[in-house]
This record gives C-alpha cells, sequence and structure tokens, in this order.
C-alpha cells in the first residue's frame, strides 16, 4: 500500500497524535512520495527528522519502524530511503 500525503494529517503545532508509531511511519512514507520542495514535502518533512532523531537516540526505536515501514510499503522508492537512510544510521550507531 501507497500512502499519499493527502492520507496522512500533518502535524499540528509540532505535536504528534496519540497513534504516533502508526502516524510517524505513515508520514515518513508519504514524505518520501511527494515532491521535493513541493508545500507537502514541507509539511511532512517533520517526519524525516523524527526518525533521523531515532536513529541517534533511540536506534532499538528507530529499527521497530523501519520493520513497520517494510510491513506496510515495500516500494522500490521506500526500500531506497529505508537502506540509504534510517537503516544505514542505525546499523552504524548498533556497531559502534
Amino acid at each position: 500500500m501507497i500512502v499519499t500525503c493527502a492520507s496522512v494529517p500533518l502535524k499540528v503545532h509540532g505535536v504528534m497524535r496519540p497513534q504516533d508509531d502508526t502516524y510517524l511511519r505513515d508520514a515518513w512514507i508519504a514524505v518520501h512520495h511527494v515532491a521535493n520542495g513541493t508545500p507537502e514535502h514541507e509539511a511532512l518533512f517533520w517526519a524525516w527528522e523524527r526518525v533521523n532523531t531515532l536513529c541517534s537516540n533511540e536506534p532499538e526505536e528507530a529499527f521497530a519502524l523501519i520493520l513497520a515501514v517494510l510491513a506496510h510499503d515495500r516500494s522500490d522508492r521506500i526500500l531506497a530511503n529505508l537502506a540509504a537512510g534510517p537503516l544505514e544510521d542505525v546499523l552504524t550507531c548498533l556497531i559502534a
């Protein structure tokens, strides 16, 4: 299933909804399916930032999110972004 920006409520005032894991997963997927520089991309970019922070500060939680993303969307675009982003960062953090 490919998640589109229209199907992901945008973050409001820096606060995520109570079901943060699903919300973050869906927003991270959506930010990679919209074009860079668009209003949709800018509105969803917080998800990229949050996952980047998770990889550095909470690698186990980030790895769980990576698995959740894989279970939800295995498109080439998402696989490439996971491999060159969160997965690489988590592995680097766990090995260090």
